[in-house]
């Protein structure tokens, strides 16, 4: 509702930086609620608004920097929202990592985007090359539990099952479910741990591992 009231306020008289803002955080509100075709319609307003600026005003290295962001977040919804457009997300994935690659973007903005991107390849059958992207995000963040880490973890699991490597998928899992333990993202470690306990059953893992899991899955989730 707050998200809402923010577009409908700042479309009555904000200058085009807060309308841009605006519809950028409502998309992000959109996505945590898992409604990804509203926060797709919500990102695209926000690249409306902010190339209409851009072309108008000129933007300075910040402003760049954010509008890369918002297309990094923009082809994420897309993906989630409409994954038969992966290789439209693909393409603006690929030309955005070259726009932060040759600007003074933050590890962190460069991770995420190769994240993406990893993501797009498994949607477009290519986990292969999923993995290599996955792995160039991850050796970018390091070893420190954070959110960005744990979301290059699971996407490289997935890519990894796609591939046939289940040993690999298993441990990419467990490592993305304890990295959101230790940060207490209780629900998606729920989510991350029941998803691994999904694969070794699938794997034919012995029962103690998969009961496990389901047990830390349950534990997350506060039952």
């Amino acid at each position: 509702q707050l998200a809402a009231q923010l577009v409908e306020r700042a479309d009555r008289g904000a200058g085009p930086a807060a309308r841009v803002a605006a519809y950028w955080e409502a998309a992000f509100v959109a996505e945590v609620r898992g409604a990804y075709e509203e926060g797709v319609e919500l990102a695209e307003r926000a690249l409306q608004i902010a190339g209409e600026f851009g072309e108008t005003h000129g933007a300075p290295d910040g402003d760049l920097r954010n509008l890369a962001r918002l297309r990094v977040n923009y082809a994420g919804l897309l993906l989630r929202a409409r994954p038969e457009q992966a290789g439209r997300a693909r393409d603006l994935l690929t030309r955005v990592r070259g726009e932060i690659n040759a600007s003074a973007a933050g590890e962190l903005d460069v991770a995420w985007c190769l994240t993406e991107l990893a993501r797009a390849e498994t949607a477009l059958g290519r986990p292969a090359e999923a993995v290599a992207r996955a792995e160039e995000a991850l050796d970018l963040l390091g070893d420190a539990p954070r959110r960005a880490t744990a979301v290059a973890l699971t996407v490289l699991g997935e890519a990894c099952v796609r591939l046939g490597e289940r040993e690999r998928a298993t441990a990419s899992l467990s490592r993305a479910a304890a990295c959101l333990e230790r940060m207490e993202s209780s629900r998606q470690a729920a989510q991350t741990w029941f998803d691994l306990a999904e694969l070794l059953a699938e794997n034919g893992s012995p029962d103690d591992d998969r009961l496990a899991a389901y047990g830390r899955a349950l534990a997350c989730a506060g039952v």
